[in-house]
């Protein structure tokens, strides 16, 4: 653990691997070749999942407005 960043702690560490293995059950099967790719894209997805959202609300609310 790391007092000056709490994201390095263990439990931090075991909740993020089991919302990748929670995700990547859902995509059924990955070949040992692109699993590292699957990785990389839910670590993206699950960093970025705020950010995607308010992007759609925004093009939505345009969308409807205009």
């Amino acid at each position: 653990m790391d007092p000056l960043n709490p994201e390095i702690h263990t439990q931090t560490i075991e909740n993020r691997w089991g919302l990748i293995k929670n995700l990547m059950r859902k995509r059924g099967k990955i070949s040992r070749i692109s699993f590292p790719e699957k990785i990389k894209e839910i670590v993206w997805r699950i960093r970025n999942n705020q950010t995607i959202q308010d992007q759609l609300l925004k093009v939505l609310s345009a969308y409807i407005n205009s």
